[in-house]
């Protein structure tokens, strides 16, 4: 079950009840906190009465600029693949062609293992650098 829904950076979450209902079980009463649902809504008993969970619900959105941002990438990826998918057809079809799609397919590769190594010495310098103090970070903002 879903208890609660908070939002962050370039995700917000509006209306809704953040928090669930609460009653204090009573010893006494081996019913209370059973829950059912009865014409449409989900109820719980409590302190000898059945009572409705609140009917809110929250509405979640993603900041515009990011929502742009992952259209974008998908319209320059989907591009890009379909380029690829031409240039394969071609090479395909006119074997003459064959060495240069290989040629772009080998620099691609190169490209995506000249990143890995770029990013794995990235992370291996920042641990070795460790954290920065907060002050330092605050001077530098």
């Amino acid at each position: 079950m879903i208890t609660s829904i908070a939002g962050s950076d370039g995700v917000f979450v509006e209306n809704g009840q953040a928090n669930l209902p609460y009653h204090t079980p009573m010893s006494g009463d081996t019913f209370s906190g059973v829950m059912r649902v009865n014409n449409g809504s989900i109820q719980y008993f409590a302190n000898g009465s059945w009572l409705n969970f609140p009917n809110s619900y929250p509405t979640i959105r993603l900041d515009s600029n990011i929502v742009n941002w992952a259209r974008d990438k998908m319209a320059k990826e989907a591009e890009q693949k379909a380029e690829l998918d031409y240039l394969k057809r071609r090479s395909e079809e006119h074997p003459s062609l064959k060495k240069a799609y290989e040629a772009i397919i080998r620099a691609e590769e190169r490209l995506n293992a000249e990143i890995d190594r770029a990013v794995a010495d990235f992370k291996i310098l920042d641990r070795l650098v460790g954290t920065e103090s907060n002050d330092h970070n605050q001077t530098n903002n």
